[in-house]
């Protein structure tokens, strides 16, 4: 007899609250727990420390602009071009903090979206958790085998 797995509370907040916030919670949050409770079966390295943020904090969704993207991209690493997705966390959050936020640019995943704007932005919440959990993109090899599982993610989403 196969016993299913308990399903993972996940605290997703997206902020600023909108209609398109209420559309792309219920993928998101789906996603994450497919990423989350398949840790066992990871076809994946992960940060061993990657869950903790998560589970004390939960994961803050951030959906901004191209200006508020450009101007977090120069804070952190100095450069001032404008990005889709941004993730960072804080190992050991305060009460009441995200323990991980992905910052997604509306402006950006408009602009490179093949299909609806919803499935883009879900992608690219996918594209930072997977940063976070300690995925790479720095090479061409790299970005090809993250982008098919992120799209993997999406799919069952």
């Amino acid at each position: 007899m196969k016993t299913s797995k308990p399903a993972t509370s996940i605290a997703l907040r997206i902020t600023p609250p909108s209609a398109l916030a209420r559309r792309v919670a219920p993928r998101m949050r789906a996603a994450a727990r497919l990423l989350i409770q398949n840790r066992g079966q990871r076809p994946f390295f992960m940060k061993k420390w990657a869950l903790s943020p998560i589970s004390r904090g939960g994961i803050l969704v951030v959906l901004a602009r191209d200006s508020d993207a450009r101007r977090l991209k120069r804070l952190l690493w100095g450069r001032s071009r404008t990005t889709d997705v941004i993730a960072f966390s804080d190992p050991d959050p305060e009460p009441g903090m995200p323990g991980l936020e992905i910052v997604v640019n509306v402006d950006q995943a408009g602009r490179q979206a093949a299909g609806p704007l919803e499935e883009e932005l879900v992608f690219l919440f996918i594209h930072g958790l997977l940063h976070h959990l300690g995925w790479k993109d720095a090479t061409a090899v790299q970005r090809r085998r993250m982008l098919a599982f992120g799209e993997k993610i999406l799919d069952s989403a």
